[in-house]
């Protein structure tokens, strides 16, 4: 039993791994780059010919291909991933044309060891449909460990014109708390419920109004980085980057309180395959998530 002999062979074998892990991505991503660059993008084809030649390596390739795409107008369409534990819904939403809206979604399922399979097979049907290739996506995603934190930070002012850099510096200070005492936690929403003003509640901030001293009442709604962080790796496994992500369970209480334009005390009961979640409202102003 003495290792010390096969350590050299380990390492060689564990280098050999990693090398080849490396070229298959570089495989892959020339492979994406390739594909794009025949349907006629030329920064596409411009990038394959230099990670070709050697003159750009992967990363510096792929933050020029993104830079580029960022630089140029902007996408026709807007796509959108419901991904619940057990379906998967997207559509794609032409921002010119609303009869050119595209939908797809997977068959219930309960393994998620699939996940990744069906939302490649929804992103190749929305492209296909849409003639279109996706580059970003919003995510709409849920967690049993999903959480929502209550918090007030105060600032005086001392009779100062309320700005709203006086309200930033305010939700920046919270997030920052949120952050440091959070860290396994990914901050999805940050809702300002209400406004004190010298002693007085506001819903939303009143324009042209000195005071002594300002606090807000912030809610963060907040999911697992480790979710986040799997559903990053999945799309970037396509080339697509996540552009925002969304709790589906808050999002879809927004939606249902406008359409049925609901006031007063209510509450959203969401019952979904893993996860049951309560939304409650006061009018506007959010109660909890959870």
């Amino acid at each position: 039993g003495n290792p010390q002999p096969l350590r050299p062979l380990m390492n060689m074998a564990a280098s050999d791994i990693q090398e080849r892990k490396a070229q298959d991505k570089v495989n892959k991503t020339t492979a994406f780059l390739k594909s794009r660059a025949q349907r006629g993008d030329a920064t596409a084809g411009q990038i394959v010919g230099a990670l070709e030649a050697g003159s750009l390596g992967l990363k510096d390739a792929m933050a020029l291909y993104y830079g580029q795409m960022f630089q140029s107008p902007k996408e026709n369409f807007q796509t959108f991933f419901d991904c619940g534990f057990s379906k998967i819904r997207a559509g794609t939403f032409n921002t010119k044309n609303n009869n050119k809206n595209f939908f797809s979604e997977s068959k219930f399922f309960t393994d998620q060891l699939t996940l990744e399979s069906k939302i490649q097979n929804i992103i190749t049907s929305l492209e296909k449909d849409s003639d279109e290739y996706i580059n970003t996506v919003n995510l709409m995603i849920d967690s049993p460990k999903m959480l929502s934190v209550n918090i007030s930070f105060s600032k005086r002012l001392d009779g100062s014109k309320l700005k709203k850099k006086n309200i930033q510096f305010l939700v920046q200070e919270a997030k920052q708390q949120i952050l440091k005492h959070y860290t396994d936690y990914n901050i999805a929403h940050i809702v300002i419920n209400n406004y004190k003003i010298d002693g007085m509640d506001y819903p939303y901030l009143p324009s042209e109004t000195k005071c002594q001293l300002i606090s807000l009442d912030i809610l963060f709604i907040c999911l697992p980085n480790d979710l986040v962080l799997n559903f990053k790796n999945i799309f970037s496994e396509s080339n697509i980057l996540i552009h925002e992500i969304i709790c589906s369970s808050y999002a879809k209480s927004i939606n249902y309180k406008d359409i049925l334009n609901l006031n007063g005390h209510i509450s959203f009961i969401d019952v979904g395959f893993n996860k049951t979640s309560i939304t409650s409202y006061i009018d506007d102003k959010i109660l909890s998530v959870g």
